[in-house]
């Protein structure tokens, strides 16, 4: 699926797509049952009803706004690229079938989530490349200073970079 744009502010765009989403004809009723957003990621959790058989499905449509055009593209989440941003109790009301591309993507969303909610907190120790770090205090909004244990140098390292660390290489946190 390409990109479309059209002369709407990004909240007319939304209300569109939803009501795009909502529809009945002779072989399909769709219907929304929820939306979200985050960043440029618009969520739709629908309800899809074909020859009496129901199923629920999300989709992701990527907007941005420049020179007073909205360009938006719909993907559904078994496509790629993948975004992770969808509200973790939707995996729950998901009953499409799922390929192998969609359970990749669940297995994805839960991780992404689970480091989201990682705290990060002085003194936990992380691993990077095989060189351990501990964190010594908050430098900014996203960013730590940490200290690398072999030579005591310190680094400025990013929130989500850290958690990275966590959840990919199971650091230790003490």
């Amino acid at each position: 699926m390409g990109t479309t744009g059209i002369h709407k502010t990004v909240g007319e765009t939304k209300n569109i797509l939803i009501e795009d989403y909502n529809f009945v004809n002779d072989k399909l009723v769709s219907t929304v049952l929820k939306t979200s957003s985050y960043g440029n990621q618009f969520w739709l959790l629908r309800r899809i009803t074909e020859n009496g058989n129901q199923f629920i499905t999300a989709d992701v449509i990527l907007i941005s706004h420049k020179d007073g055009m909205t360009y938006y593209k719909e993907m559904n989440v078994g496509c790629g690229p993948y975004y992770y941003h969808c509200p973790l109790e939707w995996l729950e009301m998901i009953t499409m079938e799922r390929s192998d591309s969609v359970r990749n993507w669940e297995d994805s969303v839960r991780k992404y989530w689970a480091k989201k909610s990682i705290e990060i907190v002085p003194g936990m120790k992380i691993v990077f490349k095989e060189n351990e770090y501990i964190v010594l205090r908050k430098h900014s909004t996203q960013f730590w200073v940490v200290k690398r244990t072999k030579d005591g140098c310190e680094f400025k390292m990013k929130t989500g970079f850290i958690r990275d660390c966590i959840v990919w290489n199971q650091a230790v946190v003490e």
